[in-house]
């Protein structure tokens, strides 16, 4: 959408998907590992990472010198403002300066699938929510 219809980016549009990709990988991967790790509060710790934190870090709209230091360093170490940073290399740079934001960005996908598996041995296999034995309830035997 970025690319063909609005015509805001003007590179290769498999590159830019490829780095959106890595991006939605590695921001929902932080989310989702920390929050099968620790459950609804790991799912909270990792929105105000990602998103709360990171967002206003990111230096998305501007240029991450332009924020007070040492926070628009700080900002690119977050999944934000990497993919923010690769998707602007990719776009109009033909990918010079990515190095650093795939490797945060691999870095927090890997970490995050990593946390999902360990988070998953955990918790018990969930079988079906009625027990077989237990007949099923009419209308008239459920009482509010």
């Amino acid at each position: 959408m970025l690319h063909g219809w609005l015509g805001v980016i003007g590179g290769d549009p498999a590159v830019e998907a490829a780095a959106i990709g890595l991006f939605a990988l590695a921001a929902a991967g932080a989310v989702a590992g920390l929050g099968a790790l620790l459950g609804g509060p790991g799912l909270g710790l990792g929105a105000l990472l990602v998103f709360l934190v990171g967002n206003p870090l990111s230096a998305v709209s501007a240029a991450p010198e332009l924020l007070p230091q040492p926070w628009g360093t700080v900002g690119q170490f977050l999944p934000v403002g990497a993919g923010g940073t690769l998707l602007r290399s990719a776009a109009f740079f033909d990918g010079a300066g990515a190095g650093r934001s795939v490797a945060v960005l691999a870095g927090y996908a890997v970490l995050g699938i990593g946390l999902v598996l360990l988070g998953r041995r955990g918790f018990p296999e969930y079988g079906p929510a009625i027990p077989p034995s237990t007949p099923p309830r009419t209308a008239a035997e459920i009482t509010v």
